[in-house]
């Protein structure tokens, strides 16, 4: 387990943090990644190369060769030397990251021919590179209950439905990664950008640097920035597909203030940048309510860091999922108690009305993630809700049947109460019974919509659907 850097132009070599990694420094490594394998090195876990010097496709070559997945394997550019608590700091992160990696099959490997390359390789064949592409999970997909999240998130296409399922075009993805941080359900993911693996990094930066330090989320495409002032760099496919949760979870791990750089710095075509604006205002806005200081979130920006708010387990961000992520940073903040209406957030509040709601279950049917659930017991129904799953999609409110009578409502809001209650009951009725075999036939209310709907000249007909159910009828 190693991580290895280019120690061209006087770069330090630091030792492996806490003793947990070797670290090897090789000469010449930039323009000629083959001497990785000259230099002995036998499983990289991440590199340190400098900027402008090397070729990601011949590095990714060398890696290949040494038995190891590149798409595993982080690569960091520097564009000037870091002090070497710098490059400690980083390389912690780096080793991390990899160690988090879940692995990935060939369908995650979309190759990908380079623009430019280095003045060094200019006159040699183009190689090409290799990103990590999503995959989907058919298992845990909700497609064919009507999901179409992923679908309406993808910026080119790639995505559509087809007979119950998305079909997915790996020609059309750019893997800006979207669509992974939009699914309710988590059935799209990128192997090389999980937040397992993000959250790894940023903690192990947290432990091993000697003071206060923040990190700034950057495209893969960026062009590298210069270290210095305890800022630290975290890369992901796109910061386009940065939510609410991921721009705050770093707080939770110990991280001072989180910066987000634009998408267009990358000279991305995606025009991402105002998509991510506002989640990081929504962000910025959530601390500012909090009472956690108005500068904890930033665009573009670095600037002097506040005193951290405090850490958590690695394990207690789960999947930076925007409720989770809020809900943990209540219970650290100053204030805890706070309603905050968003039009980002992956969040929302449900209820349904107890004149118009039929309790017909058409809700808790399409609903992504199980936020609605219905419960039966003899003699009653219960839908309950769960403001910690919902996401907000309002898909239940598209298919209720009872919509022009407000019987679902969804309110898009951080709201720490409602969080904080979990699954309750939101609509409960009595259920109808057969006076044949006893099994039940329909909620009340359900029998008494239809009674109001076929009027006092089909009495007979609503009797008998009152009293037995379809099998004794």
């Amino acid at each position: 387990m190693t991580l290895v850097l280019c120690s061209d132009h006087g770069t330090p070599v630091p030792t492996g943090d806490r003793g947990a990694y070797d670290t090897v420094g090789v000469a010449g490594l930039c323009s000629d990644p083959s001497t990785l394998l000259r230099a002995g090195v036998a499983n990289p876990e991440a590199l340190i190369l400098h900027a402008g010097e090397f070729d990601l496709g011949f590095v990714q070559g060398a890696i290949r060769k040494a038995g190891v997945d590149p798409l595993g394997v982080p690569v960091i550019a520097l564009a000037n030397i870091p002090t070497e608590p710098e490059l400690r700091t980083v390389g912690a992160g780096l080793v991390d990251r990899r160690r988090a990696f879940p692995g990935a099959g060939p369908e995650n490997a979309k190759l990908s021919w380079p623009e430019l390359i280095s003045r060094r390789k200019l006159f040699a064949l183009k190689v090409p590179q290799y990103i990590a592409a999503p995959s989907i999970d058919s298992s845990l997909c909700t497609a064919g209950h009507g999901c179409r999240l992923c679908v309406e998130s993808c910026p080119t296409q790639a995505l559509t439905p087809a007979d119950g399922a998305i079909s997915y075009s790996v020609e059309a993805c750019v893997s800006c990664g979207i669509c992974v941080t939009t699914c309710p359900t988590g059935a799209t993911v990128n192997p090389a950008a999980t937040p397992g693996q993000v959250a790894a990094q940023i903690a192990a930066m947290v432990v091993s640097a000697d003071e206060r330090i923040g990190v700034r989320f950057h495209c893969r495409g960026a062009q590298p920035r210069v270290f210095g002032d305890s800022w630290y760099p975290i890369e992901v496919p796109c910061t386009g597909m940065l939510t609410v949760g991921w721009l705050l979870a770093p707080l939770l791990l110990g991280v001072a203030a989180v910066s987000v750089d634009p998408c267009a710095d990358s000279g991305c075509p995606l025009g991402n940048d105002n998509r991510l604006q506002q989640r990081q205002s929504a962000a910025a806005a959530i601390c500012d309510e909090l009472d956690l200081g108005q500068d904890r979130v930033r665009f573009a920006g670095q600037g002097p860091l506040p005193d951290p708010i405090g850490v958590v387990p690695t394990a207690a961000v789960g999947a930076m999922r925007d409720t989770d992520v809020f809900l943990a940073l209540t219970h650290m903040a100053p204030i805890s108690d706070v309603s905050i209406e968003t039009s980002v957030g992956a969040v929302g509040v449900v209820s349904l009305d107890e004149e118009s709601c039929t309790v017909c279950e058409q809700c808790t049917t399409v609903c992504p993630p199980g936020a609605l659930k219905v419960n039966r017991t003899d003699g009653a129904i219960e839908i309950s809700f769960d403001a910690t799953l919902c996401v907000g999609c309002s898909m239940c409110v598209a298919t209720c049947p009872e919509i022009d009578k407000e019987a679902i409502t969804l309110h898009r809001r951080f709201d720490s109460g409602e969080l904080a209650v979990g699954r309750h009951a939101v609509r409960t009725e009595s259920t109808e019974m057969c006076e044949k075999c006893g099994n039940p036939i329909a909620p009340s209310a359900m029998l008494e919509r239809i009674r109001s709907m076929l009027g006092p000249e089909h009495a007979g007909t609503v009797d008998l659907i009152g009293r037995r159910c379809i099998s004794c009828r």
